[in-house]
């Protein structure tokens, strides 16, 4: 498993978060396959994302409370797409922390 943590500064707002990932997954095509929770992690936002037809999986996980936010890559969901993806992902995300 491939874990890739994204520093989330103390001064961007909990409340935009799950939003600007939404639309950053959006802003590179992303397919948003499953939206939901992690009893793991209470209060949690998880996301699965795909490329097109392509096999793959990409997980995403905010975590308010936390003010953790990280991807991850299962060994049985690797795909070619999956390391540009989450770089690029990862860089328009914190961008977008920046903008306000």
């Amino acid at each position: 498993m491939t874990e890739i943590e994204i520093q989330w500064p103390e001064d961007v707002p909990v409340a935009n978060m799950v939003t600007n990932i939404e639309a950053c997954c959006s802003a590179i095509s992303l397919t948003q396959t499953l939206r939901g929770t992690l009893g793991k992690y209470p209060g949690c936002t998880h996301w699965h994302y795909k490329s097109g037809k392509a096999k793959g999986t990409l997980e995403i996980t905010v975590w308010p409370n936390q003010r953790r936010l990280w991807f991850v890559v299962h060994e049985n969901r690797k795909a070619d797409w999956i390391d540009a993806a989450a770089s690029q992902l990862k860089a328009a995300i914190e961008a977008r922390f920046y903008e306000r």
